[in-house]
């Protein structure tokens, strides 16, 4: 018999694009738990929510930050959970926590996370995606659903370092990540008109 051991690949191989005024890079070695309210369970939901994070479920095309905890509102009733941790921890914690008021699903293989931040960003963000991702139309804490080039995805708008300019989450399923991917490195910044 033969002895073997599964690990985890990361679906862009680590990525890490660095250029003037952008830096793109994939994120691991982070947990996406979706959750998803149970039907009539909002108010013991949120009650849970707070018990476990400080913090009620965000509002439709809102993020929550507690602690080292993302809370997006990914659709009607559901959110993910994102936290750098073991996916099993941290799904075994959201089980525990909320119990009947929600159905809890592992994300994590199925995701995948893109840090998007500098100076240059905004350039970028108005040639991949037909949405106003300036910081007065899409704040700090906004969260929509979006096309990048003909990929669908997560926009999340972040705080930015000092000096950074924009700072954005992105979260893309793992099949189509690598044309999401090509979608954003094809254009300003990383490439000039």
């Amino acid at each position: 018999m033969t002895n073997y051991r599964l690990t985890h690949d990361q679906a862009l191989g680590g990525f890490d694009r660095k250029t003037d005024g952008a830096h793109l890079r994939e994120i691991s070695g982070h947990a996406i738990i979706a959750v998803t309210m149970a039907n009539g369970a909002k108010r013991g939901f949120n009650t849970a929510m707070k018990k476990l994070f400080g913090e009620a479920a965000p509002a439709p095309n809102r993020m929550v930050t507690a602690g080292k905890t993302r809370i997006i509102a990914s659709a009607l009733d559901q959110v993910f959970v994102v936290e750098k941790t073991d996916p099993q921890t941290l799904e075994e914690k959201l089980i525990n926590g909320l119990g009947k008021h929600a159905t809890v699903t592992n994300q994590s293989d199925g995701w995948v996370m893109l840090e998007y931040a500098g100076s240059r960003v905004h350039e970028g963000m108005e040639r991949v995606s037909l949405n106003d991702t300036s910081i007065d139309a899409f704040p700090v804490g906004a969260v929509m659903r979006a096309s990048i080039e003909h990929v669908n995805g997560i926009v999340c708008r972040e705080k930015a370092k000092r000096g950074e300019g924009d700072r954005f989450l992105l979260l893309t399923q793992r099949s189509s990540a690598a044309s999401f991917l090509h979608g954003i490195i094809d254009t300003v910044p990383f490439v000039e008109d």
